[in-house]
């Protein structure tokens, strides 16, 4: 199961296979979200500022995670055995989080909260480092310390340096995602990944 609506067509191509290593820090990161899909690591944390490739490996990490559910028909053919329920994935980006928790509050309804805590691997993409208020805090919250306590799998993104996340989130929320990410890549350098890609593949 994945929320595929949510990674948008321009990242329904994305794999491992065609992520093009530019630098160093590319390889690296790479490494740590194929460590989180092999079972050696809880965690990944890709930092660094917009255009460095981070989507791209969270959108590949969750398609590579996420498996098709295996079903058979019993001998009587009245039911369905499920063999395999495959691993469930939900993939946000912060601000539609955002949008569709405070719209689910507001009609009384948490299931995109509960979806978040519930999933075998959540990913959340370009963690929100502007206007970043009370409710926002609050929800994030209360989201990496379920996971926390369960020891969840979680792989996120943000511009925010690590440094930054206790300034602009909380100290707790900080302490937390350091705890529960083995990995924290930061995809820095003065070139945008895409536009580096393309002058490439142009000469």
């Amino acid at each position: 199961m994945i929320n595929r609506d949510l990674i948008g067509r321009r990242f329904a191509e994305c794999s491992f296979d065609n992520f093009e290593i530019l630098s160093s820090a590319h390889r690296t990161a790479l490494n740590a979200c194929k460590a989180l899909l092999s079972g050696d690591s809880s965690g990944v944390m890709l930092t660094g500022p917009v255009g460095r490739g981070k989507t791209h490996l969270l959108v590949a990490l969750a398609y590579e995670f996420n498996r098709e559910a295996d079903f058979r028909l019993l001998d009587d053919k009245d039911y369905v055995l499920v063999e395999d329920p495959g691993n469930s994935v939900v993939f946000w980006p912060h601000i539609a989080l955002s949008s569709g928790l405070k719209s689910e509050f507001d009609n009384g309804s948490r299931i995109h909260m509960q979806d978040c805590k519930d999933a075998d691997l959540l990913i959340i993409d370009e963690l929100m480092s502007e206007n970043v208020t009370e409710f926002v805090i609050g929800f994030t919250q209360e989201i990496i310390e379920h996971r926390y306590n369960q020891g969840s799998l979680i792989a996120l993104s943000s511009n925010l340096e690590h440094g930054r996340l206790k300034e602009v989130y909380t100290p707790r929320i900080a302490s937390r995602l350091t705890d529960m990410c083995r990995d924290i890549v930061m995809l820095d350098g003065d070139e945008d990944y895409r536009l580096k890609k393309h002058r490439e593949r142009n000469g």
